[in-house]
């Protein structure tokens, strides 16, 4: 069995202006209890239906050095159907050698945007020249990851995505 949690953040100037109807245009409280309960219905999906490697998405094709990557396989499974569905905006992410799992970039990226196709992401700076095709995107832990400790691609994620059974 594990427990997850989560957390809500309310400065003190939101929680005073929702106090009453006249200064609210919704209650912040319930506003982002909604919200945390929506993130965990997607994490909890991400957990279920991946394979267990922390993977996100593989990367589909050379990127270059702009700042949209195209992706697949969602959750490091094969297909190409809405790859960044386990992506979100304003996460920290990195990029992952698929064959040896070393980093492919020295900074973590800060995802932008992610399309409704689910067929590509914006970060936020200039992609490393060396993300190739089917490397991995994980999640980056804190921020200013230079290893792959803090990141949460698991021991023995190397070699290719696997078939869904």
């Amino acid at each position: 069995m594990r427990y997850v949690g989560g957390r809500i953040r309310l400065t003190s100037q939101a929680m005073k202006h929702s106090a009453s109807d006249r200064g609210a245009f919704a209650s912040m409280f319930q506003q982002e209890q909604d919200g945390l309960v929506e993130g965990f219905i997607n994490e909890f999906g991400r957990m279920v239906w991946s394979d267990g490697r922390g993977v996100l998405a593989l990367v589909n094709g050379d990127p270059g050095t702009g700042t949209t990557i195209t992706v697949d396989a969602p959750g490091g499974f094969v297909g190409a159907t809405n790859g960044s569905r386990y992506i979100n905006v304003n996460e920290l992410d990195h990029v992952r050698h698929a064959g040896h799992g070393a980093l492919q970039a020295s900074a973590d990226e800060s995802v932008t945007a992610v399309p409704a196709t689910g067929l590509t992401l914006t970060i936020g700076t200039t992609a490393a020249a060396v993300i190739a095709d089917n490397d991995y995107i994980v999640r980056a832990n804190v921020a200013g990851v230079s290893d792959i400790s803090g990141t949460e691609l698991r021991e023995g994620a190397d070699g290719p995505p696997r078939a869904r059974r």
